[in-house]
């Protein structure tokens, strides 16, 4: 039986978990959170943080791990790329993931190999940035966090403090991101996706949504399939094939988040070495067929993968982040849906009666719903007119 090392063992992790328990690995959760649901269904549990490189070092080698894993997670991929260079297990090139895990790193990349990217700087001081040399308005962000934590669109050079303390609340090592805000048409583009040995095996778009009355950086929502044309879905995949290649990645499960501009130049913002949270792999599965839950497991193990031949993309599916538009007590949350409208599942993290944040990032989430519908209409406006079919009461 072979021996998986799980990074995490959060919500968004518990179903590639529980399929590595299904395809009979013996599996190893470690986290510095003993109460992540995740580890329920492991069978065995450390509690050991998952940027602790040494010590998942250290426990990897006196369990005589098969492989390790950082499925959803951004804080645990370069760790798990560092354990598996140092005990030869299956990875990619860990300066490629730490390029892909930073957003300062990433924008050197996206420069140095002619790829559209904003102009930038970054630092861990104020006395680093020249705010002269930019075009407002810029966006601050952490380079080490997700789920738009810490971000803030800077309209002055006057909001450029609160901004950068801001952002530094959120991150690990203190640098900062600062660029030039990116004027894109239409909705960012999200969505998973797996490159293999020397080619793009396999993504799939989505049109991702954002709650613009309560915060316009945070991911609330991600639509499938896509509605951007074809052609522009071949163009961004052969810029990922691209950067990957480049990268000189293999058997890589990713996330990735893009943007395209008016003459629709596109901007790779993120190719992050990991699959998608907010259950974006089991969206996608409904909608394809492809389970990127086995890719990345078997991956991670140096099993033989194999891509669905029958890859289809039918239906329309998404994902919805419910949350608050203020702070307080959850009362309850109430779906009134129409037929047309299926809640395929429910992912609560939340329970009536604890306090709530308002939504001004991922960590903010009330709990995660995966849907079916009708057809592309009744996606929309379900997505436009949320308010309409999801209640949520704070007080």
């Amino acid at each position: 039986m072979k021996k998986l090392l799980f990074l995490g063992g959060s919500y968004s992790q518990v179903p590639a978990i529980k399929r590595a328990v299904e395809l009979g690995y013996y599996v190893i959760t470690a986290d510095y959170l003993p109460n992540n649901p995740g580890h329920v269904f492991s069978n065995e549990y450390y509690n050991v943080s998952t940027t602790d490189k040494k010590a998942i070092l250290e426990l990897a080698i006196k369990l005589s791990i098969d492989g390790i894993i950082a499925y959803a997670s951004d804080p645990g991929a370069p760790v798990a790329a560092y354990v598996s260079t140092k005990l030869k297990l299956p990875t990619s090139p860990l300066e490629s993931i730490e390029i892909l895990g930073e957003k300062h790193l990433w924008r050197k990349f996206l420069n140095d190999n002619g790829f559209n990217v904003p102009m930038s700087q970054s630092g861990v001081l104020l006395s680093d940035f020249n705010l002269d040399k930019l075009k407002f308005p810029i966006m601050v962000k952490p380079v080490d966090s997700s789920g738009s934590k810490g971000v803030t669109k800077v309209n002055v050079s006057d909001e450029f403090l609160d901004a950068f303390v801001y952002a530094q609340e959120y991150s690990r090592n203190k640098i900062i991101i600062a660029e030039e805000f990116v004027e894109k048409i239409g909705c960012q583009i999200g969505g998973d996706g797996f490159y293999g040995i020397d080619r793009l095996e396999f993504v799939c778009f989505g049109d991702q949504f954002v709650d613009k009355g309560v915060n316009p950086f945070v991911p609330a929502g991600m639509l499938f399939p896509s509605a951007i044309d074809r052609h522009l879905q071949e163009k961004i995949s052969a810029e990922i094939e691209r950067a990957l290649q480049c990268l000189k990645v293999t058997n890589l499960s990713f996330n990735l988040e893009v943007m395209l501009d008016k003459e629709e130049n596109i901007y790779l913002m993120e190719i992050g070495p990991r699959n998608g949270g907010n259950f974006i792999p089991q969206v996608i599965e409904y909608l394809t067929n492809v389970s990127l839950v086995d890719l990345a497991l078997k991956s991670a193990v140096k099993e033989d993968i194999v891509i669905n031949s029958e890859i289809k993309e039918e239906g329309y599916y998404g994902y919805y982040a419910v949350h608050s538009d203020k702070e307080g007590h959850l009362q309850d949350v109430k779906y009134i849906f129409p037929n047309s409208i299926e809640l395929l599942k429910e992912y609560r993290f939340i329970a009536n009666g604890l306090e709530v944040q308002k939504f001004n990032g991922s960590n903010c989430t009330i709990g995660i719903l995966i849907l079916r519908f009708e057809n592309r209409k009744v996606m929309d406006l379900f997505y436009i007119e949320s308010d309409s079919f999801i209640k949520v009461n704070v007080k």
